[in-house]
C-alpha cells in the first residue's frame, strides 16, 4: 500500500519534527525503533546509552514526512533546574530559555548533553517524554515534565513497559491528571499493539491541531498505518490458507512398485512429502514475517524463555512424538478411520475427528508406523500414493497462527533475534471445519472459506 498525501512537497519543505526525551534506559531508542519499524536504529540494551542527538527521517516517494530525534538521558536536568532556580531566585520551574541562558557558553561535559537536548526541543513541533512505568513517580521526573509543560512545549507522555505485571500506571495517570496533562498514552516498545500506536499518533495530532499541515499529515498517517496493519493481517491469513490449499492438493506418487522395491519407494515418497511440506511451512512463516516488516534472518530457532515452549522455526510436524493415534477398522468399503489426538497441539484434548483415508487400507502395515502420512498402496496399478494427514494440517495452521499472533505485537525494542514460540492452543478447529474435512475435502470451496474464517478468528482471539 502507498501513502497518499496531496501536500507532500509542502511537508518535505517543513517536515514534522518529533523529539523523544526521558531518562537513560527508559526506552527512548526502543520507542523510536518500534514507531519507525527500524530495529537497527541506535543502540539499546547491555547498558548502552545515547550520548548525542540521533535522528531518523521517514521518507515517502523521496519526500521527508517527519523526523524523529533521539536524545541523551535527562539525568542531569534536575540539578540544573535547582541551579537556575537559585540563580534567578525563583520557586517556579524554570523555562527552557532560562536554562539555556544559564548554561551559556561555558558548559562542561555534564551540561553539554542537556543543552543539546533542550536546544533540539526548541526546534521541534512536539515532544514525547518516555517513562518506564515500573518506576515510581519520583520528584526528578515531576520536575522535568513540569519544566517542559511550563515551557509551553507540546508534550505527550508515553508509558513504556506498561504490559508488565509491575507497572505503576495508576500512579502515573493520577499524577499527570493532577498537573493538567491528559496527553499521555501507553506505548510499550517491547509489546506493541496497533491500538496503542493509533492512540499515540492521535495524541500527537491533537497537539498540532493549530498547524494545518502537520495535523492533516498525522490524520492521513493514522489512516495509512491502520491500513498497513490490516494489510499485514490479511496477507498473513491468505498465506496460511494458501499453504493449506496447496498441501491439501499435494500427493507424492510412486509407480512401478514391486514387492522388492515397495519398502524403499514408500520411504522415498514419505521423505519427498516431508521435504515439500517443510519447505512450504518455511515459506509461509517467512511470508508472514515479511508482512510485518521482519525478514527470515531476523527469526531465531531459539524458543522464548518458557520451558514448555517450542520454536516455530524448524518445528517438525511429522515427529511421531507429537502425534498419537488409535485405529479403527470400519470395513473395507468404508476404509480405515483414524481417531487422532495431538498432544503437542491440543494439550491432550481429542480432536474427535475421523480421518477417512479411503480404500482397503486396513491391512497396510506401513501406515500404522506413522500417522503423519496418509498412505495408500494400489496393488493393481503397482502404485503408492502419500498425502498429508489432517492432524499434520492442524499443526501447520497452528504454527501460522502462532507466528501471526507473535509478530503482530512484536516491537522493535529488543535488538536480538525474534523468537517465535508455538502456541499449542493457537488453533483449534471448530465443528463445522471438522465436518468439512472429514471426507478429505480440503480443496473444496466451502472448506477453504471455513479455514479462512477460523484462522482469522484464531488470530484475533484475546488480541487488542
Amino acid at each position: 500500500m502507498s501513502f497518499d498525501f496531496d501536500r507532500l512537497d509542502e511537508l518535505h519543505a517543513n517536515p514534522l519534527k518529533i523529539v523523544v526525551v526521558g531518562h537513560t534506559n527508559h526506552g527512548k531508542t526502543s520507542t523510536i525503533r518500534t514507531l519507525t519499524e527500524d530495529a537497527k536504529f541506535g543502540k539499546v540494551g547491555d547498558g548502552r546509552t545515547t550520548t548525542g542527538i540521533e535522528y531518523k527521517r521517514n521518507h515517502i516517494n523521496g519526500k521527508t514526512t517527519y523526523i524523529i530525534y533521539d536524545t541523551p538521558g535527562f539525568e542531569n536536568l534536575d540539578d540544573l533546574l535547582i541551579e537556575v532556580q537559585n540563580r534567578l531566585k525563583i520557586k517556579r520551574h524554570p523555562q527552557i530559555d532560562e536554562i539555556l541562558n544559564h548554561l551559556g557558553f561555558d558548559r562542561d561535559d555534564r551540561s553539554e548533553l542537556v543543552f543539546r537536548t533542550l536546544d533540539q526541543i526548541k526546534d521541534c513541533h512536539v515532544v514525547i517524554y518516555v517513562i518506564d512505568v515500573r518506576e515510581p513517580v519520583h520528584a526528578c521526573y515531576k520536575d522535568e515534565i513540569e519544566c517542559l509543560q511550563k515551557s509551553t512545549i507540546p508534550l505527550v507522555v508515553t508509558f513504556n513497559y506498561s504490559k508488565t505485571d509491575v507497572s505503576d500506571k495508576e500512579s502515573w495517570t493520577k499524577y499527570l491528571k493532577t498537573i493538567g496533562i491528559h496527553t499521555f498514552s501507553e506505548f510499550d516498545a517491547h509489546s506493541r499493539t496497533w491500538k496503542d500506536e493509533n492512540k499515540l499518533f492521535e495524541k500527537l495530532q491533537i497537539l498540532v491541531e493549530d498547524d494545518s499541515l502537520h495535523e492533516a499529515f498525522l490524520k492521513s498517517w493514522i489512516s495509512y498505518r491502520h491500513q498497513c496493519a490490516n494489510d499485514a493481517f490479511e496477507t498473513s491469513v491468505s498465506e496460511i490458507c494458501e499453504m493449506v490449499d496447496q498441501l491439501g492438493k499435494l500427493s507424492v506418487v510412486r509407480t512401478h512398485v514391486t514387492k522388492e522395491t515397495r519398502a524403499q519407494m514408500e520411504g522415498d515418497a514419505k521423505d519427498d512429502l516431508r521435504r515439500s511440506v517443510n519447505k512450504r511451512r518455511d515459506e509461509c512463516i517467512e511470508a508472514i514475517a515479511r508482512a510485518f516488516g521482519f525478514s527470515w534472518e531476523d527469526l531465531s530457532n531459539d524458543a522464548p524463555n518458557n520451558l514448555e515452549a517450542e520454536s516455530i522455526i524448524g518445528f517438525d510436524v511429522f515427529d511421531v512424538s507429537r502425534l498419537r493415534h488409535s485405529a479403527t477398522v470400519a470395513g473395507a468399503g468404508a476404509g480405515a478411520v483414524i481417531g487422532g489426538t495431538v498432544d503437542a497441539f491440543t494439550g491432550g484434548a481429542s480432536f474427535g475427528l475421523g480421518i477417512a483415508i479411503g480404500g482397503a487400507i486396513g491391512a497396510v502395515s506401513g501406515y500404522a508406523a506413522s500417522a503423519a502420512y496418509d498412505y495408500k498402496y494400489d496393488k493393481g496399478k503397482a502404485r503408492i500414493t502419500v498425502n498429508v494427514t489432517t492432524p499434520v494440517m492442524w499443526l501447520l495452521i497452528g504454527l501460522g497462527v502462532s507466528a501471526v499472533r507473535a509478530l503482530r505485537v512484536r516491537g522493535r525494542a529488543n535488538p536480538h533475534e525474534v523468537k517465535l514460540a508455538f502456541d499449542k492452543n493457537a488453533f483449534k478447529p471448530g465443528k463445522k471445519l471438522l465436518e468439512l474435512v472429514k471426507n478429505k475435502t480440503w480443496v473444496a470451496e466451502a472448506t477453504r472459506q471455513q479455514v479462512r474464517d477460523e484462522v482469522r478468528l484464531a488470530i484475533l482471539e484475546n488480541s487488542d
